[in-house]
This record gives C-alpha cells, sequence and structure tokens, in this order.
C-alpha cells in the first residue's frame, strides 16, 4: 500500500464531487427539473465503478487485524464524528426511500420508459448518494490514518 498515499487526495476529491453531483440530481428529482449535469448525469454510475475498486482494497488495509464486529469502527477510525453520523444517515436515508419507492404508486402501464425521469432520477441518485458518501468517509479516512504514526493503533 505503499503507493496509496499518491491517491488518496484525487480519490477523496472525486467521491466529494461524486456526492455533491448526485445530491443536485436527488433534489432536481424532487423540484422536477433537469439536474445540472443534463442526460450526463447517468453517468454517475461510472464514478461508482471507479471508486468501488480502490475502496475495497483501501477498507480491506484499514480493516486488516480486526475482527468482524469492529470492522465499519476500524475502516472510518480516521473520520470525525460528524462524518460517521452523516454517512449513517445518508445509508437510513437511501433504504427510507427505497422503502417508500414501493409505497407510491407506479404508472398503469408497465415498463421503466413509462415512469417519470424525475422519480427515476431520485431512486438512483439516492443510492449514488450513499455510496459516494461511503466513498468519501473511507477515502478520509485513509488519508488520514495511512502513513501516519498512529495507523496501526487499536481503535477505542
Amino acid at each position: 500500500m505503499k503507493y496509496v498515499r499518491y491517491i488518496q487526495f484525487p480519490l477523496v476529491m472525486l467521491a466529494i464531487a461524486g456526492l455533491a453531483f448526485s445530491l443536485q440530481a436527488h433534489v432536481a428529482g424532487y423540484l422536477v427539473f433537469q439536474p445540472p449535469l443534463g442526460s450526463s448525469t447517468w453517468f454517475q454510475l461510472n464514478g461508482v465503478v471507479v471508486l468501488l475498486v480502490p475502496m475495497i482494497f483501501i477498507t480491506r488495509y484499514l480493516a486488516r487485524g480486526y475482527e468482524k464486529p469492529e470492522f465499519w469502527k476500524a475502516v472510518l477510525r480516521g473520520c470525525p464524528q460528524w462524518m460517521k453520523y452523516t454517512i449513517v444517515g445518508i445509508f437510513l436515508y437511501a433504504f427510507i426511500n427505497f422503502m417508500l419507492s414501493f409505497i407510491l404508486p407506479l404508472p398503469t402501464q408497465p415498463g421503466i420508459e413509462n415512469i417519470p425521469l424525475n422519480r427515476l432520477m431520485r431512486g438512483f441518485s439516492v443510492h449514488w448518494m450513499a455510496f459516494y458518501g461511503l466513498a468519501v468517509g473511507v477515502f478520509y479516512s485513509a488519508l488520514k490514518t495511512i502513513g501516519s504514526d498512529n495507523s496501526s493503533d487499536r481503535i477505542t
């Protein structure tokens, strides 16, 4: 993991940008207007794929030597408390939004093309927010702990 320090900051910045754009797309879905990126908003899924592989490796590195119950505490140990609460809040919001999608009525005609674009945007963007929010936490934690003197310390 000696090369991780060279990509940590760009990964954090890419994750923050993805979180900001997915939040904008989500708000645009509620307000029923075109998202700031227009039809290119759907390319945010590519950012998820790009960040997924480094996030898996960094997460495994940060959690090495820890038991499963301590996994997320170990991974996010470099994050401030407010960031941890924000990540949990985004995931709770994504779960509630997902459950509400089953309650809200669907169009009478089958097919994804009959679902209003703003509703699709809200559904997809909330999951992007959850992923990008977690990515921000993981990469920020890596930025603060990998290579520091206390990176091998146990969590408390």
